[in-house]
């Protein structure tokens, strides 16, 4: 979070960590399994979906502290 909190752009920042927020809501959530209409394969797919959208995210913010 230094790399937000140091960014000189914070309409960017912002945007990224509420990304942030809501992409790491959704693999949480799905981790937690509270959909019991789930079954285990499709569970899977989502979970690794959410968590490579959590790790797109996450890579954005780090690449803010390079630049």
């Amino acid at each position: 979070m230094d790399a937000l909190e140091s960014c000189e752009d914070e309409v960017l920042a912002a945007q990224l960590l509420k990304e942030f927020n809501d992409r790491s809501k959704e693999w949480g959530r799905l981790m937690l399994n509270f959909d019991d209409e789930l079954d285990h394969a499709t569970w899977k797919d989502e979970c690794d979906r959410a968590r490579g959208n959590l790790d797109q995210t996450i890579e954005k913010i780090l690449c803010l502290k390079t630049n």
